[in-house]
């Protein structure tokens, strides 16, 4: 079975096949399970998020969120064309730049 994926704004058709669709979702899947298990290890801003997760949904909810949001970084990485920069903590972000904001 193979589905027409729009490239490059309608530019031309490029032909994905669905099982590679299946393959890159269960690979997502894989790779968000073990990051939970590892989660100590984790950038603090991946990891602060992944804690709150874990506190309010299931174990199998939260990896199918960690996949998503995997998918999305990604997804942004190659459109941008830039290197993966890995999320932080609000406060670490200031610490590391020595920018702040003030009211008003």
């Amino acid at each position: 079975m193979w589905r027409k994926t729009r490239v490059d704004a309608g530019a031309g058709h490029r032909l994905v096949n669905a099982g590679t669709l299946t393959y890159l979702r269960r690979l997502l899947m894989q790779g968000a399970r073990a990051v939970l298990q590892q989660r100590a290890k984790q950038s603090s801003g991946l990891g602060a998020w992944l804690a709150q997760l874990t506190t309010r949904a299931h174990s199998n909810v939260a990896a199918v969120a960690l996949a998503n949001k995997m998918a999305r970084m990604a997804w942004a990485v190659l459109a941008k064309n830039e290197p993966y920069r890995p999320p932080m903590l609000v406060g670490a972000a200031t610490a590391t730049t020595g920018l702040q904001m003030t009211p008003g």
